[in-house]
This record gives structure tokens, C-alpha cells and sequence, in this order.
């Protein structure tokens, strides 16, 4: 995982499993130099899609086989200081279970909760099956500090997606959403894997409507990101065709 300190200081965090354990390492590109940092205090899933960084920190979903009630609470580990945070931080799911002082559905919920980050937030994406949406949690206090603040997390749900609008099987597809667009009707653009992620369409969806466009289709795709330097011009495709490629 690559990330950027708040000072802009480039790191890369490299975490090895070992059976129950995980070791983690920290390769500072600017002197090129690896160091060992303690392991996370929970088991923590180590994908691109269970993980993210923002202002500076890592944070990483629990693994919900060892703790089913911690599913959506993630590890956090400071880039600068490379250190992890003693404490939790708590996901929108469970926060919601410990302000309402009740236990959540949990087996009804567990599905497809993944981490992104989204308009500069930290962002937890849940699958939720109960009311049949993609619901986009933002997490509101993003102070780049590690997660000691566990308690005063606050969550928001932007979006709750109705599946009917982007899924055409929404057992099957995955989503990533890619960046909320610069208008007055809070766009999102999302990246929807279809047919085992062999496959995927680029969906524009519109909250004030609950609608959602297409705006191209995808065969044999690898893997997408967002350019957020610099501008790319279709006009000046290397084939003058202006299309992708």
C-alpha cells in the first residue's frame, strides 16, 4: 500500500501473514529505506478493497471471522509516526448498534462492506440487503489523526443507491465509486464490475433523480483508478481517434 504523510513524506506499507500473525513493514521512498513496525492489535484483511488511506493514514477492516461484532471497525496505522492506534474505530454499522444500544442484524449486514475514499473522506460502502441499497457512508471527521477518537467517529450516509438503479445483478456485481463530480447535484461516478470482474461499465449516478446513466461498457478489464493530476485531452489520443483505449 502507497500513501503520503501530511508533511508529503511517500511511504509504502508492506504487512506479510503468517498463519494468525501479520508482520508489517514501512519502505520510506525518499531514502529508500525499509524499517519493521509492530503488527496490527486485530487481524486486519489486507486487500485493496477492505483498506484505504486518507490524510495520512492507513486503515484496514477488521477480519470478521475472529470478531464477528467488530465486521465494519477498521485498524488504523499512522504513516508518519508508523505507529498503530491502541483503539478501534468504529464503522457506521456498529456505531449505529452502540447509539441505538442495540445488536445490528449482523449476518444480514456483513455482506460487501468495503472501504474507498471519496471526495477527500474516508468512506465505507455497504451492500445492504435489508433495504436493497448501496448505501456510501462518509466518514466526517477526518482529522488525520490516528483512530484514538473512536468514540467520536461520526458517519454519514450520503447516498443510498437503490440496487435497481446500477446493479443488473446486484448478487453478482461489485461497485467502486470513483469521485463525486464538481455540480450542484452531488453526481457520483461509479465503476460497476460485472460477469466476475472480467467485466465493467462506467455509471454516472444522479441522487436527485435516483438514476443512474452509462456511459461506457467495458470488456476484459484488469483494474481502474482516477487520474487527479494533471489533464488528459481525448482529442490528443496517439491515433487522433479520441477514444479510449
Amino acid at each position: 500500500m502507497l500513501g503520503q504523510t501530511a508533511s508529503g513524506e511517500h511511504k509504502v506499507l508492506r504487512i506479510r501473514h503468517h498463519i494468525y500473525h501479520q508482520f508489517v513493514e514501512v519502505f520510506t521512498l525518499a531514502d529508500g529505506h525499509w524499517s519493521e513496525a509492530t503488527g496490527p492489535p486485530n487481524t486486519i484483511r489486507t486487500d485493496r478493497q477492505h483498506s484505504a488511506v486518507v490524510n495520512g493514514v492507513a486503515y484496514f477492516l477488521v477480519d470478521p471471522i475472529l470478531d464477528l461484532h467488530a465486521a465494519d471497525s477498521m485498524a488504523s496505522f499512522d504513516l508518519a509516526t508508523e505507529q498503530w492506534s491502541l483503539t478501534l474505530l468504529r464503522g457506521p454499522l456498529s456505531s449505529e448498534a452502540v447509539t441505538n444500544r442495540r445488536s445490528p442484524r449482523w449476518h444480514g449486514r456483513l455482506r460487501g462492506v468495503t472501504l474507498d475514499v471519496l471526495d477527500g473522506h474516508l468512506m465505507v460502502i455497504h451492500h445492504n440487503d435489508e433495504e436493497l441499497t448501496l448505501d456510501l457512508w462518509f466518514r466526517l471527521d477526518n482529522s488525520g489523526a490516528a483512530a484514538d477518537d473512536d468514540d467520536e467517529a461520526r458517519w454519514c450516509r450520503r447516498y443510498a443507491i437503490r440496487y435497481y438503479a446500477v446493479f443488473h445483478l446486484f448478487y453478482e456485481d461489485e461497485v467502486e465509486p470513483l469521485c463525486v463530480l464538481d455540480d450542484d447535484r452531488g453526481r457520483v461516478v461509479l465503476w460497476v464490475w460485472r460477469h466476475g470482474r472480467r467485466d465493467a461499465v462506467l455509471w454516472v449516478y444522479d441522487p436527485t433523480c435516483d438514476a443512474a446513466v452509462d456511459v461506457v461498457e467495458i470488456a476484459n478489464c484488469v483494474d481502474v483508478a482516477v487520474c487527479t493530476r494533471g489533464t488528459l485531452s481525448l482529442g490528443s489520443s496517439p491515433r487522433g481517434t479520441g477514444a479510449p483505449h
